[in-house]
């Protein structure tokens, strides 16, 4: 009878104190390049083809489960937008996480004498342009590359002369970088007849912006 005591209250109290079970995550590099990413704080370089993993003992009881949030975030670089995410790990979880490419890139050669201060995109459908998409200026014989989100686009790009000259239905592929070249022969003060109503809707909302500005 005392063992059969012994043994229940043994097993009560290891009830209540509990046990540990691993939790795994494995993170894969399914680009074709090597990436640079950091997860739980620790900053790393991830080949292509190769994958991360690591472990943590997570406690688990009558009372509830243990668990571990591991941050990742990703370097921004090309077909690569730099994103975050979390991952919620519970005793037991053995989970992958897969890194792909989440974007398209542009590549645009300045073969002008005039420096390119604005790259606009706009849906082909849409009736207005978006923001600038360029981060600072291109130099008259340079070019520059940056990721740019994937779809079909007009792409107006503006010279610092007033100039400006639009490509028309482009599309921009995940993984992919669509090259464009701008000529002194492609750029004038005015763009193509095809939406003409579309650069008047962006020169009046520039108007507009400048206005609000001077108030």
């Amino acid at each position: 009878m005392k063992k059969l005591i012994l043994f229940l209250v043994s097993a009560m109290l290891l009830l209540i104190a509990g046990c540990s079970d691993k939790a795994t995550l494995n993170i894969y590099n399914d680009t074709v390049v090597t990436i640079s990413l950091s997860a739980n704080g620790d900053h790393f370089q991830l080949d292509n083809d190769e994958y991360y993993t690591n472990s943590w003992d997570l406690d688990q009881s009558i009372f509830g489960n243990d668990s571990k949030n591991v941050n990742i975030v990703i370097d921004s670089q090309l077909y690569l937008f730099g994103t975050s995410h979390k991952i919620k790990l519970s005793p037991g979880d053995n989970k992958e996480y897969h890194i792909n490419y989440d974007a398209g890139a542009i590549n645009l050669t300045n073969d002008t004498d005039v420096a390119i201060i604005g790259v606009y995109l706009s849906p082909v459908n849409d009736d207005y342009w978006g923001d600038n998409d360029l981060d600072g200026e291109i130099d008259s014989y340079e070019d520059v590359t940056w990721n740019a989100s994937p779809g079909h686009w007009d792409i107006r790009i503006e010279f610092a002369d007033g100039d400006n000259l639009t490509e028309w239905d482009q599309t921009i592929a995940i993984g992919q970088t669509l090259s464009l070249e701008a000529t002194t022969g492609k750029k004038g003060k005015n763009t193509s007849d095809q939406k003409a109503e579309k650069s008047k809707k962006f020169q009046s909302d520039t108007t507009k912006d400048i206005v609000e500005l001077l108030k």
